[in-house]
């Protein structure tokens, strides 16, 4: 390793999301972390955030599943079960220790990480992916839950702006091909 390159760029780009689901396209952790970020930027619109919280939900975004490098992408329902502090300290050499700026920065990322799956949960749909239909429908009602718990006081209209988008990544794929219309 070097000042420039570190071994979990690589490790990241390598690891497979989705294991234990059949899909059709490909993903590694470090395509879905740069696309959470992507959309952690864009969520952040519907916050009022300080810059510093804005700064630090790029870098957490960035970094929200560096410990998959190690132990892979494992199931939903195993996470609960895994010590990854303890994982995170035995690794400490490869994995820098980060924590989530505040509980504002933590809940937009898990919000956007959530979104993230169900975008590409969408894409597979709109391939014919017929495994994943209970994926997609389960997706609504645990983002509504995450989002009443995480925002009580405004979850209604940030609720109205995620249906809208998810609604519309569920019934449309994108058709644009050029500026020329080739």
């Amino acid at each position: 390793m070097t000042k420039i390159f570190n071994e979990l760029d690589h490790r990241l780009s390598v690891v497979k999301r989705w294991g234990i689901l059949h899909t059709i396209q490909t993903q590694s952790v470090a395509e879905h972390c740069f696309r959470v970020q992507r959309m952690a930027m864009r969520l952040s619109a519907l916050f009022k955030i300080t810059f510093e919280e804005w700064a630090a939900l790029m870098s957490w975004s960035h970094h929200h599943d560096d410990l998959e490098a190690i132990m892979g992408d494992p199931p939903t329902m195993v996470k609960p079960y895994i010590d990854e502090k303890s994982m995170a300290k035995d690794h400490r050499d490869l994995i820098p220790e980060m924590a989530p700026y505040n509980d504002t920065v933590k809940n937009i990322v898990k919000l956007a990480d959530m979104l993230e799956g169900f975008h590409f949960i969408c894409m597979e749909r709109m391939l014919g992916n017929q495994y994943v239909h209970n994926h997609w429908k389960n997706y609504h009602e645990e983002i509504f839950n995450f989002i009443r718990k995480a925002w009580p006081d405004k979850h209604r209209n940030i609720w109205e702006v995620v249906e809208a988008e998810m609604a519309e990544w569920s019934e449309t794929m994108s058709t644009r091909f050029s500026r020329r219309g080739r």
